[in-house]
């Protein structure tokens, strides 16, 4: 699934609740004119889409896409207590409506902090509403949709990420200009660099190399992208010390050479 397809994609968020169910609690059989997204933080619930039946328990999302016959009702013994939003799509580019999210119905990421954090802080905001608050709660519930999306997309459970690995990534984003040793790394943070590497490549879905470089090819797309820089100056200063290189990796990461952007602004 190409989840770049999906970057241009705007929720509007029309309902949100901290839903703490009583024993009784159910929605009633309809087709919905929203999208539903449900996280389960607590309990268990069963949700049936088109007549299919889901069961929910602790750390599992429900998404139901508009127009779907949705139905739910909570366990009596442990009764559900979730996050619900209701929400329609825009396509920023194409001013296009009517859009699905590419998820399956369960999305089973795990109780996460991070996301109990940004659900807690959506909710204070829906709840408050002060000035602008529908500006703020879209920021909040487009990172929330932004997690899910890397969760589906690499396919690591979603987790608070470790001290560790955060220092780490600091560091490349200072440096990466730069060459940059898994030694140094390791040194950092006072673990050894072959499990240093493994670890990254569990918690990240790539290798150090690989988001090393990553951030190198997005820097020099920046650079040349607004303008002052030839190709081989954005390599330099992206870390790059041979422009053939930099141009292969460039195409392969990007799908364009570097030149196409230098033509577009007629340079």
């Amino acid at each position: 699934m190409q989840y770049n397809n999906y970057s241009n994609v705007i929720p509007d968020l029309i309902y949100f609740v901290n839903r703490k169910c009583a024993p009784s609690w159910s929605i009633i059989k309809g087709e919905i004119k929203f999208h539903d997204l449900t996280y389960v933080y607590k309990g268990r619930s069963t949700y049936l889409i088109n007549g299919v039946e889901y069961n929910l328990s602790q750390g599992d999302f429900i998404y139901v896409p508009i127009g779907n016959v949705r139905q739910a009702y909570t366990d009596a013994d442990e009764p559900m207590q979730c996050f619900a939003a209701n929400f329609l799509l825009s396509d920023a580019a194409t001013r296009s409506e009517g859009i699905t999210l590419p998820w399956e119905p369960v999305i089973k990421t795990g109780v996460s902090a991070e996301l109990i954090s940004l659900y807690s802080e959506l909710d204070h905001i829906w709840v408050e509403q002060s000035f602008n608050y529908k500006m703020r709660a879209r920021a909040v519930f487009m990172l929330i949709l932004d997690k899910i999306m890397c969760r589906i997309a690499s396919g690591i459970p979603m987790q608070q990420e470790d001290p560790r690995l955060l220092k780490i990534k600091q560091y490349i984003l200072h440096n990466f200009m730069d060459r940059i040793e898994i030694s140094k790394l390791a040194d950092i943070v006072g673990l050894n660099p072959v499990y240093l590497g493994a670890f990254f490549k569990k918690a990240n879905g790539c290798t150090i190399k690989q988001y090393i470089t990553r951030i190198r090819i997005n820097n020099a797309e920046s650079l040349l992208s607004t303008g002052g820089y030839t190709v081989s100056e954005a390599a330099a200063r992206s870390g790059f010390d041979d422009l053939f290189y930099f141009s292969k990796v460039y195409r392969a990461y990007k799908g364009y050479a570097p030149s196409v952007l230098l033509k577009g602004r007629g340079l």
